[in-house]
This record gives C-alpha cells, sequence and structure tokens, in this order.
C-alpha cells in the first residue's frame, strides 16, 4: 500500500471542504411535512388569507400557518377561545424554510386537532403491573423475539 502523501493544497482543499460540509450555506427551501404545538393566536394577512400561529412543540417558536379552505374548515368548529386556550394542533403542508431546520411558515392544507391533556389517560389508566405475566423482563423480550410468547 502506496504512503499517503499530503500536500499543502491538498490539506487546504480538504479544510475547505470540510468546514463546507459542518456549516452549509443557508439557503430557503421546502418540503412537504407537519408541525406539531400549541396554537396561540390567529389572523387575517394583508391578503386576506386566514392565519393561525402555532408555537411549534420542538423548538418553541411561533410559526405563521397560512390555513386553505380545507384546513380552516378542520378548524372551523372550534371556537376562538379555544385556540387562546392553548388548542394542541398538528398542521400539515408545505413548510418553508429561512435555512437548514429554521421554519418560515406552513401553507397547511389540513389541521388535526390533538384532545386536550386534561382527556389524555394518566400512567394509572395505562400502568398494568403484570403485562410480562409474572416474567423478569429479559425473559419476556427474549420470548417476545423468539416468538415463544404466549
Amino acid at each position: 500500500m502506496a504512503p499517503l502523501v499530503v500536500t499543502p493544497a491538498g490539506a487546504r482543499s480538504a479544510t475547505t471542504n470540510t468546514q463546507l460540509a459542518l456549516k452549509p450555506a443557508e439557503r430557503p427551501y421546502r418540503e412537504l411535512g407537519s408541525i406539531e404545538g400549541v396554537a396561540h393566536g390567529s389572523d387575517v394577512d394583508g391578503h386576506g388569507r386566514h392565519i393561525l400561529f402555532v408555537r411549534h412543540r420542538l423548538t418553541g417558536d411561533s410559526v405563521k400557518c397560512i390555513l386553505s379552505d380545507s384546513a380552516l374548515a378542520n378548524i372551523g368548529d372550534s371556537k376562538l377561545l379555544d385556540v387562546y386556550r392553548g388548542l394542541r394542533v398538528t398542521v400539515r403542508g408545505v413548510i418553508y424554510y429561512k435555512s437548514l431546520g429554521q421554519i418560515a411558515r406552513v401553507k397547511a392544507s389540513e389541521i388535526s386537532i390533538a384532545r386536550s391533556r386534561s382527556d389524555l389517560p394518566a400512567i394509572d389508566d395505562i400502568l398494568d403491573e403484570n403485562f410480562t405475566g409474572g416474567l423478569r423482563t429479559e425473559e419476556y423480550l427474549e420470548r417476545l423475539r423468539d416468538g415463544r410468547l404466549s
């Protein structure tokens, strides 16, 4: 095997390529997807479009969601007061990014309203002390993987 020879020009090129890979150029892009969060306001913009502001669950950023007619119909039964009380929503549509991972806005085609936290089951509702049928966790998982769980 031939020895690796590093020249100054090759080292500079490798350094430049590494920096570009670690810090990609910031450029806007869009993709189809969804965000989850809590609605915290609504408005009508200067173009007459209905807007829902959602506090993004992962980043905490306020995201402007431009609602299509079908998305507006999804939340039509909700009262404005529900929005200001923290209605939990999933917004689906085209997500416009300012740069990698930084959401600028969402053009929403659909909105799903999640149940309120008070309607979700508590830990006591889903806890099953006899889940493994008396087996140790390791034994239960081994049988489950081998298809021997009855």
